[in-house]
């Protein structure tokens, strides 16, 4: 069962990696890997001028199930980019997650994943064809849990390959580039748990991300 899922992964892995690839604008890429159950995100994003997605806040909530070697995100995100004279817009996106070592006694742990995330939005003038843009970051997470009495503290690095697709009146243009997010997450025995993180895309000023997280242990996962 377990290869079958392994095997799954990787296929999706590869079929994401095809067409399209970018981040939800205005959060960092999270690489810290998952728990096994359900993990809840409340996350903050504070990007630069210079990110890709321009200047602004963003907002969002997260839901990750953790079964197996497998972790399955889902994320709805709000960005404010009014400091660049834009409208705010709601996206989703989502991520997948591959467990490719590491294990309960094994403090370190490699995670191989890849996200997708697609959006339609208005020209730059009054009748501009809308402009689709879709995303998804591919790339690897390296982990290590450091146990203590009150916390749990886990840093944690992930370098990716970003790829951004813009589509306009089935013209489309792509870009590549390569990203780098890390961050340290810190979870009290409970479940409860805070999150600091940081994303640089092709040498830009990093997006930093804060937020809070909840892991709900599941019987049987």
């Amino acid at each position: 069962m377990q290869r079958r899922l392994t095997a799954g992964a990787v296929l999706l892995l590869l079929v994401l990696a095809g067409p399209v690839a970018a981040q939800v604008p205005g959060l960092p890429v999270y690489g810290g890997g998952f728990s096994s159950g359900i993990t809840f995100a409340g996350t903050a994003g504070f990007a630069p001028s210079d990110s890709p997605s321009g200047k602004g806040v963003a907002y969002a909530g997260s839901a990750t199930l953790g079964v197996g070697p497998i972790g399955l995100t889902g994320i709805v995100s709000r960005f404010d980019p009014s400091a660049s004279g834009r409208d705010a817009f709601t996206q989703a996106g989502g991520l997948l997650t591959w467990k490719a070592f590491g294990g309960p006694l094994i403090p370190l742990a490699l995670y191989l994943q890849g996200g997708f995330s697609r959006r339609e939005e208005d020209g730059s003038g009054p009748g501009s064809p809308e402009v689709t843009r879709t995303s998804i970051p591919v790339g690897a997470g390296i982990s290590l849990v450091i146990p203590s009495v009150i916390v749990a503290i886990k840093p944690w690095i992930a370098p990716r390959l970003q790829i951004s697709r813009a589509s306009v009146s089935g013209d489309a243009s792509t870009d590549t580039d390569f990203a780098f997010s890390a961050g340290v997450d810190l979870t009290t025995l409970s479940g409860f748990g805070f999150r600091a993180m940081g994303d640089i895309i092709n040498g830009s000023d990093p997006i930093v991300g804060v937020g809070l997280t909840w892991a709900i242990r599941v019987r049987g996962l």
